[in-house]
């Protein structure tokens, strides 16, 4: 054949297969313009079976439903095959701030149906609740994998040896597990990975030199806080030579590493590391030996010219050696990171030579040293440093010595934040902080600051955040506070200033109005009434609680629209609020008026325009009919309508609400009805309280997973559908049913109740014996039986009940002798009271044993003989302190 009948025939075939690619991908992208690509069935079911495995209380997976999972929340699939691609289901566990709390989790066993995903290039399920399984196997046979994350899942087990077979796989996260054992040595097979994190586990053993072999890897941190992990140990300088093949690595650390102290071969390979640019060596007992061996052994030792930050947090120098070592081996720090590291010297914390050594740091933090005011002189001339941190470092001295070392050099035109809280500074608030020009950020909070603030106080322009909370202060907020523009957060809670409100509010009526969003004035002494707030317009946080507010709240009165929280609890305000203060406030997620006279009037068909987190409404107003509104209140994790006034019937919905509550309070109004036995599970562990109200009828089983539980002074009839359901009772630790009208036997199915500490069944109609399940409640701290119609004796079985620290079987028809085990078993007894049985007999000499007993009462039962001489030993009768907290 001619070469050009072999070039034409080339072009046809060329031709024919380009043709062929053309009408495939045509009739793909027509298909998907039809919206006909949906992700294969398999994949589709695979997904269904895992949604069917969790439990799902917070609605994540709500939306997986239909024929088409590309659409479902957390899953995407690839734009032409429909295999998906990715599956994010991370959880949330975030605090807001004292009041709120974000939390959204999945729990279960992740199905092997999973394993069907083989296209699935990101899986992330951080932040679930998987507490009782392991991480499992499969994952290693999804290899299409490059991003893995599985943190804070409190997954236990082993890391599977599988996750070696992963290719492509660029990031593994395992933070913040319960993971043990040994680090696999066939994770250094992940040749393409970038980011490793085994942080917060309880590995043990030695890290496998293979993770050397993860030239690609940029961040590697591995821990053994919870376990004994040690670098591996060649016996000559111990070992760690892995780490210099390491050459792409910025950011190492390493947690807890037993044996990192009495070796240097691991720190001569990380100087070897020139791209390493942030370097924390966490809890790993390094001490001035550390640094004598290096001087030793490493005459010539400097850490790379790259690394900029270094943070030696819970160790244990010598302050002076130390910072002459960093002085030698360190030069382009920008930040430096000792908290906890440092022990006591007398000679001064810094090095002469440290601040003209370190000319590049910006961020230090000493915290947890004892540092003095004459230190803050080695600072005063690191010209680049923009934030020092001095926090809980026992400072004595007063602000005006320490802030004038500190302004001795050019670091009052660079410093922007200053943090020397949680110390005993003394002395007052100085007039001039604007020797510090460029600070915007100061706190001096907890400590024993006095008097007034300076009226003529001259601050920094630039200031944005002022903290002075939990000082003595007094006086009021001087008018040159409103004049800060940028001041975006006041804290002067926890002193004990004075004044009226209003004109506090008018001080800081100038510019800062319009820059203030965080105003924290709690636990202090301000009164007058409430003025108007809306004159701040991007205020997000008000706390006045505490104080001595007083008077109505003025009509018509209106809150700022950005406000998020609004915190008035414990004062003396009055008055009627109606639906029409909140109209604007839409991004309220805090509301907390508890402790005052108010008269809530909302309009029965009320929709607030907010989605309110919190609610304390406490002592208000509410009733007397159960507020509507509360049911379209979909984010609530507490609860706090005690006292309000209420006498309605509970509806049924408000249970349902109730299950994702953290703390719900209802107690003390005329609530009726039962408690429908619906098949909750309620989403949290909460603290409920119900006492004192007229609920009737069977205790349910889905309070169970409760906290503490307060169902007392009700009229409950039954408790053994509670006490006798099947499933373990795993967090109650307090449950208070006294003051019903439970009567017969008190159920024999104790067993179950793994954390009880307190018992209060007191004031009911039980009868016949205590059941001997009850001397399986090990963590028994308080039992309390009082006044009821019990028999027979002491069950032998509550030996067991080591614990307790109070038992009172008073007013009941116990008889027989007083058992011997009471002083030989239950020897931290506090108050014993039997009085009022059918007891008889002789002391028991056992008693003796009782050393912490504050009370005993034996009284008005059929007892002879002498009391024990050894009674007068009790010790603790006559003194005046309170017996310890029960739980």
């Amino acid at each position: 054949m001619s070469v050009v009948m072999m070039r034409m025939n080339n072009l046809i075939l060329i031709e024919a297969v380009l043709l062929f690619i053309t009408v495939d991908l045509l009739l793909v992208c027509a298909t998907a313009a039809r919206g006909k690509v949906k992700c294969a069935e398999q994949e589709r079911q695979a997904l269904l079976d895992f949604k069917a495995a969790m439990v799902d209380d917070y609605g994540m997976l709500s939306s997986w439903k239909g024929r088409d999972c590309c659409h479902w929340n957390g899953v995407r699939c690839n734009n032409l095959t429909a295999h998906v691609i990715s599956l994010d289901l991370h959880g949330e566990d975030m605090f807001g701030n004292d009041y709120t709390e974000v939390e959204r989790f999945l729990t279960g066993e992740i199905p092997s149906s999973l394993v069907e995903l083989q296209h699935l290039r990101y899986l992330n399920l951080s932040f679930n609740g998987f507490e009782d399984y392991h991480i499992p196997e499969f994952f290693g046979n999804l290899t299409s994998l490059r991003y893995l994350d599985l943190s804070s899942c409190r997954f236990g087990g082993r890391i599977p040896t599988q996750f070696g077979s992963l290719p492509h796989l660029t990031y593994l996260n395992l933070y913040g597990n319960e993971l043990e054992g040994s680090i696999p040595y066939q994770l250094g097979n992940l040749s393409k990975l970038e980011y490793l994190n085994l942080y917060l586990n309880d590995f043990q053993g030695t890290i496998p030199s293979q993770l050397g072999n993860l030239s690609s890897l940029h961040e590697l941190y591995l821990d053994g806080s919870g376990g004994s992990l040690k670098m591996n140990d060649d016996g000559n300088g111990g070992g760690g030579q892995w780490l210099s093949t390491l050459t792409s690595l910025t950011n190492l650390g390493l947690s807890s590493i037993l044996n990192l102290n009495n070796s240097y071969n691991w720190i001569q390979a990380i100087s070897n590391i020139s791209t390493l640019t942030e370097l924390s060596l966490l809890d790993c007992a390094l001490s001035d030996h550390f640094i004598s061996s290096q001087t030793l052994s490493l005459s010539m030792f400097k850490f790379p010219n790259s690394l900029s930050i270094l943070n030696l947090f819970d160790n244990t120098f010598t302050s002076s050696l130390l910072f002459q070592w960093l002085s030698n081996v360190t030069s382009n720090l920008v930040e430096l990171q000792l908290v906890s590291s440092l022990l006591w010297s007398s000679t001064p914390a810094t090095s002469n030579h440290f601040d003209n050594t370190m000319q590049s740091l910006e961020r230090l933090d000493i915290s947890y040293y004892q540092i003095t005011a004459r230190d803050f002189k080695s600072f005063a001339n690191i010209c680049t440093l923009s934030s020092l941190r001095v926090f809980g470092s026992d400072l004595t001295e007063d602000l005006d010595s320490i802030l004038h070392n500190l302004s001795a050099g050019c670091v009052t035109h660079s410093l922007q934040r200053l943090s020397l809280g949680y110390n005993q500074i003394t002395g007052s608030i100085p007039d001039d902080l604007s020797i510090f020009p460029s600070l915007k950020e100061l706190s001096l909070i907890h400590n024993q600051l006095r008097g007034k603030i300076p009226d003529n106080i001259r601050l920094p322009s630039q200031l944005k955040a002022l903290s002075i909370s939990t000082n003595s202060l007094e006086g009021g907020i001087p008018k040159s506070f409103g004049n800060i523009c940028n001041l975006a957060s006041l804290d002067l809670s926890y002193n004990t200033l004075t004044g009226e409100l209003p004109v506090a509010i008018q001080h800081l009526s100038g510019c800062a109005r319009y820059s203030l969003q965080h105003l924290y004035l709690q636990n202090n002494q301000f009164n007058g009434t409430l003025p108007d707030i809306s004159i701040f317009p991007s205020l997000a946080d008000l706390y006045l609680s505490q104080n001595k507010l007083n008077g109505k709240v003025p009509e018509g009165i209106q809150f700022p629209s950005q406000l998020e929280t609004l915190i008035m609890n414990s004062n003396s305000l009055e008055g009627v609020i109606t639906d029409s203060l909140f109209h604007n406030m839409s991004k309220l997620k805090v509301l907390s008026l508890s402790g005052n006279s108010f008269v809530l009037k909302i309009n029965p068909d009320w929709i607030p325009p907010f989605q309110l987190q919190v609610i304390m409404l406490q002592h208000c107003m509410l009733g007397p009919y159960f507020p509507k509104w509360l049911k379209t209140q979909k984010t609530l994790t507490r609860l706090d309508i005690s006292n309000a006034g209420i006498s309605d019937i509970t509806p049924n919905w408000f249970w349902d609400l109730s299950t994702r509550l953290n703390t719900m309070n209802i107690s003390y109004n005329n609530l009726t009805g039962i408690i429908p036995d619906f098949p909750l599970r309620l989403t949290e562990y909460p603290s409920i309280y119900l006492a004192a109200n007229q609920f009737e009828g069977s205790i349910p089983a889905f309070l169970r997973r409760a906290v503490s539980l307060d169902l007392s002074n009700n009229k409950f009839s039954d408790v053994t559908s509670f006490v006798c359901a099947n499933d373990t009772a795993e967090r109650l630790g307090q449950l208070d049913i006294s003051n019903n009208y439970l009567s017969g036997q008190i159920p024999d199915c104790w067993e179950n109740f793994k954390s009880l500490a307190y018992i209060d069944v007191s004031n009911n109609s039980f009868s016949g014996q205590i059941p001997t399940s009850m001397g399986s409640v090990l963590e028994l701290r308080v039992l309390i039986l009082r006044n009821n119609s019990l028999t027979g004796e002491l069950p032998f079985s509550m030996k067991h009940c080591k614990n307790l620290v109070m038992l009172d079987a008073g007013e009941n028809k116990f008889s027989g002798i007083i058992p011997s085990w009471i002083g030989s078993s239950l020897q931290q007894l506090q108050i014993l009271s039997l009085r009022k049985n059918h007891f008889f007999g002789s002391i028991p000499l056992s008693l003796c044993f009782l050393n912490g007993i504050h009370v005993l009462d034996l009284s008005v039962n059929h007892l002879w003989g002498p009391i024990p001489k050894c009674f007068i030993n009790f010790s603790a009768m006559t003194t005046q302190e309170r017996c310890r907290t029960y739980i």
